[in-house]
């Protein structure tokens, strides 16, 4: 807790899903053909796009590749 307190207090926002969030990340799973656990990088990538971002740095090589959102793995040279 006080970890993420200091990370607030440092200006860094929390994510908060946009309206209909549930019902787009549904569609977006469906379209996608996304299932099971990575699921969660679904919900990591809407929940970035609704805040406004426009990549994601990520070492994991398998993240759901989402349309509108670069992954960027910040280990690698690009």
């Amino acid at each position: 807790m006080d970890f993420l307190a200091s990370l607030r207090d440092g200006g860094v926002e929390d994510l908060v899903p946009g309206p209909a969030f549930s019902t787009r990340l549904v569609r977006l799973a469906a379209d996608l053909g996304v299932t099971g656990v990575r699921i969660f990088d679904l919900q990591i990538g809407l929940c970035a796009l609704d805040g406004g971002a426009t990549e994601v740095w990520t070492h994991d090589r398998g993240f759901v590749k989402i349309p509108g959102l670069v992954i960027h793995d910040p280990l690698t040279q690009d």
